[in-house]
């Protein structure tokens, strides 16, 4: 009896145990959950341990079978694994004698990084997803923040002097020994050592936490230069070098401190002062260069003196006399610039980068030099001195020289013609004009100076006049194109400042370049000694081959006929290079022989360029072209449910290659965000639709699909006012409408069903749809179909017909029925340890009722494509003691914008209301809740042509694909904000943009923003 008592008693718990476990649900903590977490790179590690109360990973609380963990945004920043532990994501290297490599695995490694930042991680159960938001911390910040303000506390005064403050500042930098390879702050506070990057960087850090500003300066325009700290305290500028190689003395290494009137740093030349710097922190919009320094007179600038600046405007004073080279070095925002009339003297490239200038005028009374049609000329119009960025060129009849670094680094110019009036092209001339596809050197050309055309990939063949006595070091250095070159006349001088050198430099890494051409019979080429000058290496191991040609036989290519296989293809990402046919007076031409072929533009949706280059016994270029149109997504978003409980997600899957827009034709049922995330909100009928608008290269494409939500079974009711009963609903504005029945028909598992361009095709959650150009499909569950081509006609072959009262499909609101978002089920915990925040516990949720789970839906109809671009949709908001309250995924409006909400205290802004400026802060307030603005969505602003300004705020984190694509009238962008990353400015986001536009960024990140704001 006993024995059979114990068994019962265990079969109980066994029983009750499983009866537990089958009511646990994964902790999918709450959406807008989020927690901290704590690591720090190896090296580091050695010298700081992360405290113990400080969590270095989480556990999602109450796992289950079944329960799916996945990182879907900052991968390189966390890591969670099946069970749900988040840790950060290390990446482990390997030491080799030739640098850093990834460690083939964890167990063997020298070094560990980690990657600090923001991550989301879903958490899917039976098809429902909440999510998480995990921030990365990197401890050594927190380390070496906390080093600094023991310092402060330790060492500066409120009744310091201003000088004994600077001294104060410097000294902290000064008391760590100096390691030439180290180049960081934290390199400096956790390994002891310093440089001249770290003391800089530490002065501004402890100046800033001072409430002083201060940056970072050049010590000279050199590429490789010291840094140097600026700060100013009480209107006086203290430039302070706390990074001097020597030894300590009296517990410091020695520094020096310079009192400052003026941010221009200046040499002396006598009496006079030579400008070497701008040194403000920001440029100003208008830049005017004072003619009295400190008592001394401007009268030059040095070289790249007031480059790297923003200003739209710089003003010269009349004292100026000279203008070293790249005096104003990638100003890439200067518009407008006039040369004063004291000016004589005139260096190299002086404009060099500045891609937006617009206005390059010379004072009239100049005495030297002249202006015209934004290029620079000597007063009697003999030498061209400097020309802007242009694309096309005409030199001017009565110039005789093009001056050195004319066309420097010109990447925009493709032609240019040189009149027969030249006689000298200056020392790289055409340096770096990487898109130049073909130049005629005029015939009575003498000479051609040092590296002139070098690096001009894009010249395949070079004929030199026979005029040409002189041709310097390295003239076609580097020109990867160049296939052929052709000599007209006798021997020239190969000069250059490296004698030794100067023959096997001209075509030196011209790796196609197999056989260059002299003239038959010429001794000049044959004579005693000759044989050695001509032994040019156009690439290491690689000697030129030399031959004869007969110049007399030459006759242009120009007029030649070309003729390709088609006229037109579709976008397929790679480059078309389709096979041609030249004929000229009805002879066939032989590629390689006669002609050279060369493609353009030939990659994206659009017009594509042929040109056809004569060599041997033909000169000149033909062209013709050929057109590229867009292409079809291959990926389709998939939903995999067609039924949702009230409160719970879904969200759209396989969307990775581009940015989608979602939308929902009934925002009272359930909402879509900008991540594709499905809220259910209360009992009824809705679409969801996956829209991509299309861009430069992509038609559009859209599907959809339509989802039943169910109230949950074991919510309380709340009772609202029901609806009379055959009143007619109003379907929301944009929204798709229903098409005529019939105009589609719904395939059967596995079938193709053929839909018209712009038609929104009916298909099944789950299933991978293929739409035709701009088609938007709608799903189904339980069924795959694939919509056909266009129709004959090439329009929609179903449209909706107005006034129709009983339209097939359209959702109506169920009378009595009405649902709430869900509320959280957990939240962050607070955390006692001041201004450092702690991991917040996760909640739980019981599983979905069986009742919601997919079950069949009717059969579905095409509709047509809405003619309004997609919009977000807003959530239903209440009013509780006189706020209003909103979800996830709502829309609001806020200070004439919309923003929608994405998570607990986030938002990211959606679109303006109206007006010319957008103004995005760093916060909103809605219902008495702060909401940071950390993202812009895709297409916020997309083809707006009235926004001129756009002020982008300091929390956000991501500008999404096209935001302001075609704002042509958008002229000023001032981005605020330092947490833009590579990857985070997503494709054509400023693309057709004015191209005037002036753009202000964080000094810090200007060499990062310069690659991520592409206009």
């Amino acid at each position: 009896m006993k024995r059979l008592l114990k068994r019962l008693s265990i079969c109980f718990m066994m029983l009750l145990s499983l009866t537990v476990f089958m009511q646990v649900t994964p902790a999918s903590a709450a959406d807008d959950q989020e927690v901290t977490i704590y690591d720090i790179r190896s090296d580091y590690g050695v010298k700081v341990k992360v405290p113990a109360d400080l969590p270095k990973e989480y556990q999602i609380p109450d796992y289950v079978r079944g329960t799916r963990y996945e990182v879907v945004s900052g991968s390189d920043s966390v890591t969670v694994s099946a069970k749900g532990l988040v840790t950060a994501k290390r990446s482990y290297w390997k030491i080799y004698e030739n640098g850093w490599v990834l460690a083939a695995s964890p167990s063997n490694y020298d070094y560990y990084t980690i990657t600090p930042g923001d991550a989301v991680i879903e958490i899917t159960y039976k098809g429902e997803t909440k999510s998480l938001t995990v921030h990365l911390v990197n401890y050594e910040s927190v380390y070496v923040d906390q080093v600094i303000q023991d310092y402060i506390d330790a060492n500066i005064k409120d009744d310091m002097s201003d000088m004994d403050l600077v001294n104060a500042i410097a000294k902290f930098a000064a008391q760590y020994d100096y390691l030439k390879t180290s180049s960081s702050l934290s390199d400096m506070v956790i390994l002891k050592s310093c440089n001249d990057k770290a003391a800089t960087e530490a002065v501004v850090k402890l100046s800033e936490k001072l409430g002083y500003d201060a940056w970072s300066i050049d010590e000279t325009k050199k590429d490789s230069s010291r840094k140097l700290a600026l700060v100013k305290i009480n209107d006086q500028y203290y430039q302070i070098d706390a990074g001097l190689n020597q030894e300590k003395d009296s517990g410091y290494r020695p520094y020096a401190v310079t009192k400052r009137n003026t941010l221009f740093r200046y040499e002396l030349d006598g009496e006079n002062a030579k400008i070497t710097s701008y040194d403000g922190k920001e440029s100003p919009k208008i830049l005017e260069v004072p003619s009295r320094i400190d008592g001394y007179t401007v009268t030059g600038i040095g070289f790249k003196g007031l480059g790297n600046l923003d200003c739209t405007k710089i003003v010269l004073p009349d004292t100026l006399k000279t203008l070293d080279g790249r005096v104003f070095y990638n100003c890439k925002n200067l518009k407008e610039l006039e040369i004063p009339a004291s000016v004589d003297t005139i260096s190299a490239a002086i404009t060099d980068g500045c891609i937006n200038l617009d206005t390059l005028t010379v004072a009239k009374d100049n005495p030297t030099f002249m202006s015209k049609d934004n290029a620079i000329y000597s007063k009697d119009e003999t030498e061209l001195v400097t020309v802007t960025i242009v694309s096309e060129f005409k030199v001017p009849d009565t110039v005789t020289v093009i001056g050195p670094d004319v066309f420097f680094n010109n990447t925009n110019l493709i032609s240019v013609e040189i009149p027969s009036s030249v006689v000298k092209i200056g020392d790289s001339a055409f340096n770096s004009c990487k898109n130049l596809r073909s130049i005629q050197l005029p015939e009575k050309l003498v000479e051609i100076g040092e590296n002139c055309f070098w690096g001009d990939d894009n010249l395949s063949v070079v004929r030199i006049p026979a005029t040409v006595t002189n041709i310097g070091y390295g003239a076609f250095l580097n020109c990867k194109g160049l296939t052929a070159v052709y000599f007209y006349g006798d021997l020239p001088q190969f000069q250059s400042s490296e004698p030794t050198m100067r023959a096997n430099m001209i075509f030196s890494s011209c790796r196609k370049l197999k056989t260059a051409y002299y003239p038959s019979g010429n001794t000049t080429w044959t004579a005693d000694g000759v044989a050695k000058k001509l032994s040019y290496q156009v690439e290491t191991g690689k000697t030129l081959t030399w031959s004869t040609w007969d110049p007399s036989t030459v006759q242009s290519i120009s007029s030649a006929q070309i003729t390709l296989p088609a006229a037109t293809y579709t976008y397929t990402g790679t480059a078309f290079t389709p096979a041609i046919t030249v004929t000229l007076q009805g002879k066939t031409l032989t590629n390689g022989t006669d002609y050279v072929v060369s493609y353009f533009d030939n990659i994206n949706a659009g017009t594509a360029q042929i040109q056809v280059t004569g060599c041997g016994s033909y000169e000149g270029v033909a062209k013709n072209i050929f057109q590229i149109n867009k292409g079809s997504l291959k990926e389709t978003p998939l939903v995999t449910v067609n039924k949702l409980m009230v409160g719970k997600t879904a969200r759209f899957t396989k969307i990775s290659s581009v940015e989608w827009q979602f939308q929902s034709d009934n925002t009272e049922v359930a909402t879509v965000t900008s991540e594709g995330v499905i809220t259910a909100i209360a009992p009824g009928t809705v679409q969801v639709t996956a829209i991509y608008p299309g861009d430069e290269n992509y038609n559009m494409k859209g599907v959809s699909y339509s989802i039943e939500v169910i109230a949950d079974p074991n919510a309380t009711p709340t009772p609202v006012p029901t609806a009379t009963p055959g009143a007619i609903t109003t379907a929301t504005p944009g929204a798709i409408s229903t098409a005529t029945p019939g105009a589609i028909t719904t395939a059967t598992p596995g079938a193709v069903t053929t839909a018209a361009p712009g038609a929104v095709t009916t298909a099944t959650p789950g299933a991978v749809t293929t739409a035709t150009p701009g088609a938007v499909t709608t799903a189904k569950p339980g069924e795959s179909s694939k919509p056909a081509g266009p129709s004959g006609s090439g329009k929609p072959d179903v449209t909706a017909k107005p006034g129709e009262s009983d339209k097939p499909n359209v959702p109506t609101a169920a009378p009595g029925e009405s649902g709430k978002p869900a509320k959280p089920s957990a939240s962050p915990s607070e955390s006692n340890k001041p201004n450092v925040p702690t991991a917040a516990p996760g909640g739980s949720d019981k599983p979905a009722n069986p009742s919601a789970a997919p079950g069949a839906s009717k059969k579905p109809s095409s509709t047509a494509v809405p003619t309004q671009k997609p919009t977000s949709t807003k959530a239903p908001s209440s009013t509780r003691n006189g706020k209003t309250s909103v979800t996830v995924g709502s829309t609001v409006t806020y200070k004439n914008a919309k923003y929608r909400i994405t998570g607990k205290n986030t938002a990211e802004f959606v679109g303006i209301v109206k007006g010319k400026t957008v103004n995005i802060p760093d916060t909103i307030t809605v219902g008495g809740k702060v909401y940071k603005i950390t993202s812009i969505a895709a297409n916020a602003c997309r083809d707006n042509t009235k926004i001129t300004k756009l002020v982008i705020g300091k929390n956000v984190k991501k500008i999404g694909k096209e935001a302001f694509r075609n704002c042509t009238k958008l002229k000023s962008i001032n981005c605020k904000t330092k947490l833009l990353k590579a990857g985070k400015v997503k494709k054509n986001a400023f693309k057709g943009v004015n191209k005037k536009v002036v753009l202000k960024v964080p000094k810090a990140q200007k060499s990062l923003y310069k690659k991520l704001f592409i206009f």
